[in-house]
């Protein structure tokens, strides 16, 4: 069965906002990058979301997380039911180096 991702309101405005800041302060060349990497990390969760590492978990839900492909400074959180991969949520994106808060478990699907 095929993997559906979700984007949660927190991870588009969070693209939204990299994008913009892109915009401002970078070549189009870069945006352009970041599109790709973001559509490759996207495919990479859809067709192996068991492959990123674990970073929070409680007895219903996993959060994990990829990073995009190298060079760029990006990562993405997502989650999903245990042993559920037919609805894969998009949690959150960050730049590498970015703190990162603290997500409720209990505030599925984030």
């Amino acid at each position: 069965m095929a993997v559906v991702l979700l984007p949660r309101p927190a991870f588009v405005r969070a693209v939204n906002e990299r994008l913009a800041w892109l915009a401002e302060n970078r070549s189009e060349d870069q945006i352009d990058n970041f599109l790709a990497g973001l559509n490759t990390t996207r495919e990479r969760i859809a067709n192996a979301p068991e492959a990123g590492p674990i970073v929070k978990e409680d007895a219903e839900h996993a959060l994990r997380m990829r990073l995009f492909p190298r060079p760029l400074p990006y990562l993405v959180y997502y989650g999903h039911a245990h042993g559920a991969f037919t609805e894969v949520y998009l949690v959150r994106l960050y730049g590498s180096g970015q703190d990162r808060e603290d997500i409720d478990m209990s505030g599925w699907p984030w």
